[in-house]
């Protein structure tokens, strides 16, 4: 489990939270600073919203 930290734009680089985060905003979830995510990576090479 992850903990949100920022928002979205707030993260600087793309990493599996933040892809995780974007993946979270398509769908219509807006986790806010503080709350927990758990997260699925279905290719961790890659870290764009289609792989979390």
């Amino acid at each position: 489990m992850n903990r949100v930290s920022k928002t979205t734009a707030e993260y600087p680089m793309e990493t599996l939270t933040v892809a995780a985060l974007r993946r979270a905003d398509l769908e219509g979830v807006d986790p806010s600073p503080g709350q927990s995510v758990q997260l699925v990576v279905v290719d961790a090479k890659r870290r764009s919203v289609n792989h979390v």
